[in-house]
């Protein structure tokens, strides 16, 4: 069963699951000051439980805007 529920934060996401917690920020910007979205999965480990979750691939994902197309 999956449970969604935004933060106080508008431009923050938190999205429960069985396995994981989902957390995208929108709206960031980079030292250089392009716009950034950033998505990161954290897997559930509970102390005393017996499940085995592993990611299958990068934790912390960013989206970064490099240019704009001139239209």
């Amino acid at each position: 069963m999956r449970h969604y529920r935004h933060n106080l934060d508008p431009h923050t996401i938190k999205i429960e699951t069985d396995n994981c917690l989902v957390i995208v920020k929108d709206k960031l910007q980079d030292k250089l000051g392009r716009n950034v979205t950033s998505v990161q999965i954290i897997p559930d480990k509970y102390v005393g439980s017996n499940k085995v979750i592993r990611i299958g691939g990068k934790e912390n994902i960013r989206c970064v805007t490099l240019k704009k197309k001139n239209r």
